[in-house]
């Protein structure tokens, strides 16, 4: 229970401490007279956040040259440091760094597409992303999809690349020439005639383009997390000196998030179900019987266990520095198409 004095004088953790936006050329001098400004107005401290526009060099000497100074100038005031770990977010990315470096820690996201073919009708379809995960379909009976009839399609697709693209050869014995682009799984099959049917095709694609980065980072990958945490919070660990390292309250860590797939996930469903996540993908969309609202909690908590394990866990065990962070996590889901 806070006493009296300190509801009308309160210390630095008890008063705002907002995010400073770090997104342009940093100078020491400057930064160190908004600090001073910052005490001088009552505030608690502040969190240093890398956001667009800023030109100094992220994680750079200059960067953590900055961090330092402040660091320095914030304690002779009384004020609290915060690091965001991010660059400008959501958390995990390194500033863009990490999937230039590593292609495979990208993160992809499920989606699916669903048509009807009446009895006997040819079906040309692409799938909705780059990776098949599942074709399959079901006949319509009585109005009624029976999905203990539905049968596996995925011998039915093969490869189409649906782009054409005009280019003019460097070589001289031709004109421009068509080439083909962007391959995708295509479905080709035609419906059995004793009923209509209910087709789904759920597969992977990147995410991407995606925000400030291009591309996201797989959170429920642990490597892809271990490589995270070394080139970011190992890197203030290591550059920052050991006084001022001690003086941060901690890491703000923003909205790190698990996407719909991961090519994590079918061994962790299978791991904690006992049965294979593939065949049951549709009843993440569609009533398949009795057993969807179990697929579909099973899901869920297969994929924010894996996301707690891989990304959550270490971070919050210290690893690889002993730094407290603050979360805050929103979830994505899956979408249709």
């Amino acid at each position: 229970m806070l006493e009296e004095d300190q509801l009308v004088s309160p210390s630095s953790e008890y008063r705002p401490i907002p995010i400073w936006f770090w997104n342009g050329d940093l100078d020491e001098e400057e930064l160190c007279r908004q600090v001073r400004t910052m005490a001088e107005g009552g505030l608690g401290g502040f969190q240093i956040a890398a956001r667009t526009g800023l030109s100094t060099p992220y994680l750079s000497s200059r960067w953590f040259g900055c961090v330092e100074a402040v660091t320095r100038e914030a304690q002779r005031h009384g004020l609290q440091v915060w690091l965001a770990d991010e660059y400008p977010y959501p958390s995990g990315a390194s500033g863009g760094e990490l999937t230039l470096r590593h292609p495979e820690y990208r993160a992809w996201q499920m989606r699916a597409h669903s048509l009807t073919a009446g009895p006997g009708q040819s079906v040309e379809c692409l799938a909705p992303g780059s990776i098949l995960l599942y074709a399959a379909a079901a006949p319509i009976v009585n109005g009624v999809t029976d999905w203990t009839r539905a049968i596996d399609l995925r011998d039915q697709v093969g490869i189409s690349q649906p782009e054409p693209v005009f280019v003019e050869p460097a070589f001289g014995y031709s004109g421009k020439r068509t080439f083909a682009f962007g391959p995708r799984p295509k479905l080709s099959w035609t419906a059995r005639s004793s009923s209509s049917w209910e087709i789904w095709l759920v597969a992977a694609a990147e995410l991407a383009p995606y925000k400030f980065y291009g591309h996201y980072v797989d959170l429920c990958n642990p490597e892809a997390v271990g490589a995270f945490l070394e080139t970011t919070y190992q890197r203030y660990v290591e550059r920052l000196d050991p006084t001022v390292l001690r003086q941060i309250a901690g890491f703000f860590l923003d909205e790190a998030h698990p996407q719909s797939w991961s090519w994590e996930l079918p061994t962790a469903f299978q791991e904690r179900t006992g049965y294979d996540l593939l065949p049951v993908l549709p009843a993440l969309w569609t009533d398949i019987g009795p057993k969807t609202a179990q697929v579909r909690y099973d899901y869920w908590q297969t994929i924010t266990t894996r996301f707690v394990e891989s990304f959550h866990r270490p971070i919050a065990d210290g690893s690889p520095c002993r730094l407290c962070v603050m979360a805050r996590t929103p979830y994505s889901r899956p979408t249709v198409r």
